[in-house]
């Protein structure tokens, strides 16, 4: 077979603190560079840990596989990003772009088997995913999403997801039951194991916000151009979630509000054409919601002595969530320009 007859597929994982899921990875890596001549490799390091390559390169050392340590963490976005152009330099252009997490747990064969498909599936797909489930089998409420709503925001920013029922709209993700048997209004899957069509992906991800909107913006991205967005029911995979999210526990306030407040806000505002006026009435409202629901939960089961301290921690925490929300809908801000992780960070640090 001839160069030009190979498939290429560029799989890309972003690894930040990560070096105990190395063992898992390495296997899943090994397992993608094997299944077919034109899979490639890039990962990369945005914790400047130098033992994330030697570790690959000592356990599976392959000219498929290039460890990138990046100068210092831009978030998620931008760490693709750079693996993309690396890989691009290194190997020439890719069919498609695979984006993989880290504590996507024993993810090989998955990943294989999704790119295996949608190399044979017709080109009017430009998105491809898997189901997510967490360790107990729960289904990842992420990997099979409908498009935004002020109602689905509202329900997501109290906290009760049920609350879309009671607002008369279609929950934000899509049931098992409707992921089995009906995707019509499947939208966006998740970006912690992602197959994208190259043409699509182009010069790579948004890097408008470093993390959590460009999984949502690829997949809106694919639907303006007329492409579809697909999710195999059949194919499983097992997301930890949270790993590196858990080591920056000292940015708690920024990743929250980046993930759960402006990544919607922005996916809704840019791609949507929703006004940022009703957008921020919509958290203030939410934020203000939270805090009294998680008053009325936690009284409710104090009173039937059950949790006690532990309920008024519960309480304190939801609180302090939704008055976070309340604030940045009367001040936070809505970026229009590339904004970098650290200095996302900055803005929410602790004035002294």
């Amino acid at each position: 077979m001839s160069e030009v007859d190979i498939r290429k597929s560029l799989l890309i994982i972003v690894t930040y603190n990560s070096y105990l899921q190395l063992p898992d990875l390495v296997d899943s890596i090994r397992k993608f560079d094997r299944d077919d001549p034109g899979n490639y490799v890039v990962v990369v390091e945005n914790s400047a840990d130098l033992r994330v390559r030697e570790y690959i390169v000592a356990n599976h050392n392959s000219e498929k596989v290039l460890v990138e340590v990046a100068p210092r963490n831009e978030g998620f976005s931008h760490g693709v990003n750079l693996g993309y152009q690396s890989a691009l330099n290194l190997w020439g252009g890719f069919d498609f772009v695979v984006l993989l997490n880290p504590d996507v747990i024993s993810a090989g064969p998955t990943v294989c088997e999704l790119v295996n498909r949608a190399a044979g599936h017709p080109s009017e797909v430009g998105v491809w995913g898997a189901v997510l489930t967490d360790p107990a089998g729960k289904l990842d409420r992420g990997c099979a999403r409908r498009v935004w709503n002020l109602r689905r925001l509202f329900s997501h920013l109290v906290g009760y997801d049920n609350l879309v029922k009671v607002l008369r709209t279609a929950p934000r993700n899509l049931s098992e039951y409707e992921i089995q048997g009906n995707q019509s209004e499947l939208a966006m899957v998740s970006g912690a194991l992602m197959c994208i069509d190259s043409g699509l992906f182009g010069a790579g991800l948004n890097t408008l916000l470093p993390m959590y909107l460009e999984d949502q913006e690829i997949c809106m991205r694919s639907l303006a151009e007329g492409h579809l967005i697909m999710l195999y029911p059949d194919l499983v995979a097992v997301h930890a979630g949270g790993v590196s999210r858990k080591s920056l526990t000292d940015h708690d306030r920024a990743l929250r509000i980046m993930e759960l407040v402006e990544a919607p806000v922005q996916c809704m505002a840019r791609l949507q054409g929703y006004s940022a006026l009703s957008l921020r009435l919509t958290v203030f409202l939410g934020g203000i919601s939270r805090i009294v629901a998680a008053f009325l939960a936690a009284s409710f089961k104090v009173l039937l002595r059950r949790g006690g301290s532990n309920q008024v921690a519960w309480m304190l925490e939801q609180q302090r969530l939704g008055l976070w929300f309340a604030l940045w809908a009367i001040k936070g801000a809505i970026h229009d320009e590339e904004v970098s992780l650290s200095d996302y960070f900055l803005e929410y640090a602790p004035r002294r």
